[in-house]
This record gives structure tokens, C-alpha cells and sequence, in this order.
């Protein structure tokens, strides 16, 4: 039997059907899964671009909140640069780094511990001539109230009152003193805003006295108390080691002014920044005691005279910014007293507290020669600002020092009387460019 050719046709694509139908829908569901996985690789795709717009607006948002912090500090290191140069014309001299009251009947001060029991007399003690630039420039800072209620008798206290009519003297009692309200006022002024850090039982600075590029005799005083004759007379010896290593634009307990300073204004340190503690193991606030020694032999040897990096092998090797911890091997001694870190007390002239040197470079360690914070250091500037610190130039100016400026040979010894080259009294800093920047007459400009 003949059978029409469409007919076979026909019914050969009817055949073919399911299978086509097949083919598609396995192609239509592909498709629908490709979408699908296109959908979530898009959103993924999406928030990531989300994410990192995201943390651009937060480092972007993070540096103006620092640009700006930066321009506020810078803002009052030069207000305090205005008032050391209103001070000067007034008073033809910039204000003693170490000054006020003292005994004169003894070669120590009296601690000034009148307290709220009214025990220490009726006087209340003396500072023992310890009190910073900071203290004599406070008219100068817009803090007449506060120079007025230090420059006269004091009963009140940080709690209350002295008992039994008490007073503290004029001009305060010794700076450790806790319970001398003006000691524990923060100033608005002498804080930068990148360290917001704050105590209820001190006062801090963020700036400091530039004592130059030298260690020996930082902390002492060419006029002594001989216990023979019961008076304070003028030590030759004292006064030639002062002369050899005093090498900054303040002096402790001595008065200087703009022409003692030859190597010009404008590459000459005045004021620098530092950083004050927040309790913790950093290196930057605070201080390694008896890093060497300060002994009456000509010249002293040892410990950071000779080698400022010396306290350096105490750093943590897992966090180089921080002291070993406590316990380990090598790790140094520290003060026991929560005020006795870096900034803790802004009228005290002590170099751990108000002063640094040009000798390490800026962020660097802060060690003390001596078992406690009234020794000499190798404390030099240091800040919160990413990369370095501010400073104030005998100019008035200002400027950011970084932390990889040229500090010379931090492995040789420091200027002072009885060593000889390049070490000698009277030499160029050996700490180069940042040396030079903190000596006022050593002609190494």
C-alpha cells in the first residue's frame, strides 16, 4: 500500500517531538539557573563596591577629623611660641624652666605635703624651684585667673579645705602635691586633641622645653647648698659642666634670652610636642629608669651619656612601640606612681614631665639616667599624629618634624665636660641635622 509522503513525513515529526520538547526544556531551565547565578554575582559584586566606597568614606572622614586635629595642636604650639615672645619683651628674658619657691636653710625642699589635715605647717611648703616654663607664661595664655590663685595663699584643696587654717604658700607647694588644685587643672591649651587622655589627679602637657642635645647635669644647678656655711653658693665646677652640656634654649633654673641664641632663630627649638601616657607599657611615655648613671667623676660614663640608644634592647621584639612586659628578662623599671609618666604634670621643670632633647629621633624611647624621674633623660618629641611631632622655632614658627630625620650616630656619646673630638664642649651636635636644631650656639648651622 502507497502512503502519501506527507503522511510519513508528518508522522516522523510528530516522532521527533517529545524529544524536542525535551531539549528545550532542559535548555529553558539552564537559562533560568544561569540568571539566577548572574543575579547573586552581580549582588555580591555590588557590596563589595558598597564595602569599599564605604571604608574610603571612613578614612576619608577618619584624615579631615586628623587634619583637623593637627591644625589645632599646631594652633597651640604657636599661641604658647606668642606667649613666650610677650613674656621676653616684657620681662627681657624667657620665663626660668625651674623656678619658684625654695628652702633656704637645706639642700632639698620641703615636699609641701600640707594636706586637707592641715600636717606640713601653716605654710604649706615650698616647690623647691621646680616649676615649669609653662607656670610663668599663664598670664600670657589667657590664664590670669589661674597664675592669680597660685601667686597667693592657698586654703582650699582638691577636696575641700586645709584644716586648722592652713594655707599653701605662694606659688605652690611641691609639684608631686596631688591635692594643690592648680596642679591637677588640665589646661585646654597644653593638650592636643589627637590625645584626648585625661585624670582626675593630673595635669597634663602635651608640650614641652627645649633643654638641647646633651644629658649631663639636665637636671641640676650651678648654685648649691653647702651644709659647711649653711648657704647657697655658686659651684665653679657645677657651672662648667652646666656650660659644656646646657646646650638648648632653656637651661634648668636658669635664665635665657633671644641673644643668647647664635645659631639663628629660625633653626633653633623651643617648645616641642610630646605625648602623654594612658597607663599601658609604651615606650614613648613611659620612662626606663637607671639607663646609666650621673656620678660626680668628669666626664660620666656609661648607659645613655655614652650610648642613647642603650635602652633600646628592653623594647618587646612582638610590639617594638612598648616595653618588654613584666616579668621578662629584659624588662626595664618603671615609675610606680601613675604621675610620674611623660606629661603627667605640667609644672614640673623635670625633663620627664616638660622638656626634651634633640638626641633620639622623634617617637622615640624615653629613658632616664637614675632609679627615679628627677634624673637626667633622653627624652625626646613625640605625638599621636601619624609619622612625627610638632615643633616651635625661636622664629615663631612652626613645623612637623618626621620621625626619619638625620639623628647621627645614636650609638656614640653625648657632648659634656672632660671628653674630647667631636664630643668635646663647645662641638657641633653629633646628632646632625636634629642635634642642631636643638642647640642655640654650638655654630652647627
Amino acid at each position: 500500500m502507497n502512503v502519501p509522503l506527507s503522511d510519513v513525513a508528518g508522522e516522523s515529526l510528530i516522532a521527533q517531538l517529545p524529544s524536542i520538547s525535551r531539549v528545550s526544556l532542559v535548555a529553558f531551565g539552564f537559562s533560568q539557573k544561569q540568571r539566577r547565578g548572574s543575579s547573586f554575582v552581580d549582588l555580591v559584586a555590588l557590596l563589595i563596591i558598597v564595602g569599599i566606597g564605604f571604608a574610603l568614606v571612613i578614612v576619608a572622614v577618619q584624615q579631615q577629623r586628623e587634619a583637623a586635629r593637627k591644625t589645632s595642636c599646631q594652633n597651640n604650639i604657636r599661641n604658647i611660641g606668642i606667649a613666650l615672645i610677650h613674656y621676653h619683651q616684657d620681662h627681657m628674658q624667657f620665663p626660668v624652666h625651674g623656678t619658684g619657691t625654695h628652702d633656704e636653710t637645706s639642700a632639698t625642699a620641703d615636699p609641701g605635703d600640707a594636706g586637707p589635715d592641715g600636717s606640713g605647717g601653716s605654710g604649706g611648703g615650698n616647690n623647691g624651684k621646680s616649676l615649669s616654663f609653662l607656670v610663668g607664661i599663664l598670664p600670657n595664655l589667657d590664664q590670669q585667673d589661674l597664675w592669680e590663685t597660685i601667686s597667693q595663699p592657698l586654703s582650699r584643696t582638691v577636696a575641700g579645705q586645709l584644716a586648722n587654717g592652713s594655707h599653701w604658700n605662694p606659688m605652690g607647694p611641691s609639684t608631686r602635691q596631688r591635692a594643690y588644685p592648680p596642679w591637677v587643672t588640665d589646661l585646654s591649651i597644653l593638650r592636643c586633641p589627637t590625645d584626648p587622655r585625661k585624670s582626675n589627679t593630673t595635669g597634663r602637657t602635651n608640650y614641652a622645653a627645649c633643654l638641647g642635645d646633651a644629658i649631663d647635669f639636665q637636671m641640676d644647678s650651678a648654685v648649691r647648698f653647702h651644709e659647711t656655711s649653711m648657704s647657697w653658693q655658686l659651684d665653679p665646677r657645677a657651672r662648667e659642666r652646666i656650660n659644656a652640656a646646657a646646650r638648648g634654649a632653656f637651661i634648668f633654673r636658669e635664665a635665657t634670652k633671644l641673644s643668647d641664641i647664635t645659631d639663628g632663630l629660625s633653626n633653633t627649638l623651643l617648645v616641642g610636642e610630646i605625648l602623654t601616657s594612658q597607663g599601658d607599657r609604651d615606650s614613648r611615655t613611659s620612662p626606663a629608669l637607671g639607663i646609666g648613671t650621673q656620678t660626680s667623676e668628669v666626664p660620666v660614663r656609661g648607659g645613655i651619656f655614652d650610648r642613647p640608644m642603650e635602652g633600646y634592647q628592653f623594647l618587646d621584639p612582638q610590639r617594638p612601640q612598648f616595653w618588654n612586659r613584666v616579668g621578662s628578662r629584659l624588662a626595664p623599671k618603671l615609675p610606680l606612681g601613675d604621675d610620674e609618666y611623660r606629661g603627667m604634670r605640667w609644672a614640673d621643670a623635670r625633663t620627664v614631665f616638660t622638656g626634651f632633647n634633640t638626641i633620639l629621633p622623634p617617637n622615640g624611647c624615653l629613658q632616664v639616667a637614675g632609679d627615679d624621674v628627677d634624673g637626667p633623660a633622653a627624652a625626646t618629641v613625640s605625638s599621636g599624629h601619624p609619622g612625627g611631632a610638632h615643633v616651635l622655632l625661636a622664629d615663631g614658627s612652626t613645623k612637623f618634624i618626621v620621625d626619619s630625620i638625620d639623628c647621627g650616630n645614636l650609638w656614640g656619646g653625648t657632648v659634656r665636660l672632660g671628653m674630647t673630638g667631636p664630643l668635646s664642649p663647645g662641638s657641633p651636635s653629633p646628632f646632625n641635622a636634629w642635634g642642631a636644631l636643638g642647640t642655640r650656639s654650638a655654630n652647627d648651622h
